[in-house]
């Protein structure tokens, strides 16, 4: 590639070559071997330049350049300058000169180019990426009601809303029903979704059909709880969606705190026991895991982890593992909750 202008405008005499570098070599009674740790290069290259195989490549010319005290016109002409090839000389140092210039720009045109890929793909990941997860926290300010593991989160495509139980302040309310609604910009009332009882609210929109980028803001900033209770009486009160956190870092933070499945399985328990009835309602054999050595079941408000010699009993209300092993029972040490929640990570999963 490096010498195609100049073979196009003169063939090189690689034998020429050849016999000078070799002829050079020879003046200063060096081997091949030694003239390529001179260079460095390997005693190979060397043998191939004097057999007129190949010839170097432009940084070992300047190399031999040195080392012979010639110059590289004329090893790549084979002879030393005199008036009879000067001619000759001039068209390859202006090939050589030419080729140079092609390769540079070629390389410029390369790195330009790739400079340009590298911008367009972190510019579609920033666009993609960039401040695409929020959570926001949930509270009403009211002394009717509490609620408790209030959560919207709102990723790129999908979003989940979630409300725990009710904590009625009055013992006589029964509750009915618990509709989430929100106004929109001409102040028309939109149910979002609604459930009887007091049920955990647990709601996913698939693909943000309801909570779109553009009207997010006027959603959020609208929304508020209906409360029916006593099969007829109805109050509402407006929710407020705190930003508690969203992905505005161009690069993750290193947290050395590495969050396990127990601290996961405590922040999402509501999740995770409404997950097990699940699998516990499709299991047949009342389980919602069982291999040979173990088997899990939920009992009560109780997960239980039970092998040949030993029964874990946790305690979903209280947040309390128990072990019950040779008639004894006593509350779990680290390491015996380690395994149980070990377990518990490889059933759910």
């Amino acid at each position: 590639m490096f010498y195609a202008k100049i073979e196009m405008v003169m063939q090189m005499d690689y034998e020429k070559i050849a016999n000078f570098i070799q002829s050079n070599r020879r003046k200063m009674g060096l081997t091949q071997e030694e003239l390529a740790d001179l260079i460095p290069i390997g005693r190979g290259a060397v043998s191939k330049w004097e057999r007129a195989i190949t010839i170097p490549d432009p940084l070992v010319l300047l190399k031999l350049s040195e080392i012979f005290n010639v110059s590289i016109n004329e090893i790549l002409l084979g002879e030393k300058i005199n008036n009879h090839n000067k001619e000759e000389l001039n068209k390859i140092t202006l090939s050589l000169f030419n080729s140079i210039n092609n390769s540079k720009k070629r390389i410029k045109i390369l790195l330009i180019s790739i400079l340009i890929i590298l911008f367009l793909f972190f510019s579609y990941y920033f666009f993609n990426s960039y401040k695409q997860v929020k959570i926001y926290t949930i509270n009403t300010n009211n002394d009717y009601f509490k609620i408790e593991d209030a959560l919207f989160i709102y990723t790129r495509n999908k979003s989940y809303f979630k409300i725990g139980k009710l904590h009625i302040n009055n013992n006589s309310v029964i509750m009915t029903n618990v509709g989430i609604y929100y106004k929109d910009q001409d102040q028309k009332e939109h149910l979002l979704f609604s459930i009887n009882g007091d049920e955990d609210i647990v709601y996913v929109d698939l693909n943000n059909k309801i909570f779109k980028k553009k009207n997010l803001k006027q959603i959020l900033n609208n929304m508020y709880i209906r409360l029916i209770y006593n099969e007829v009486l109805e109050k509402s009160f407006k929710l407020y969606l705190e930003e508690d956190y969203i992905n505005k870092e161009l690069f993750n933070k290193v947290n050395n705190q590495n969050i396990e499945f127990k601290d996961l399985f405590l922040m999402n328990k509501e999740y995770y026991i409404n997950y097990i009835k699940t699998k516990l309602y499709q299991n047949k054999n009342n389980c919602f895991y069982q291999d040979q050595d173990f088997k899990f079941n939920y009992l009560n408000n109780y997960i239980e982890l039970i092998n040949k010699e030993e029964k874990w009993q946790y305690d979903v209300i209280n947040n309390k593992l128990l072990l019950e092993k040779n008639n004894k029972i006593k509350e779990c040490s680290n390491n015996c909750s380690n395994y149980f929640y070990i377990k518990l990570e490889e059933a759910l999963t």
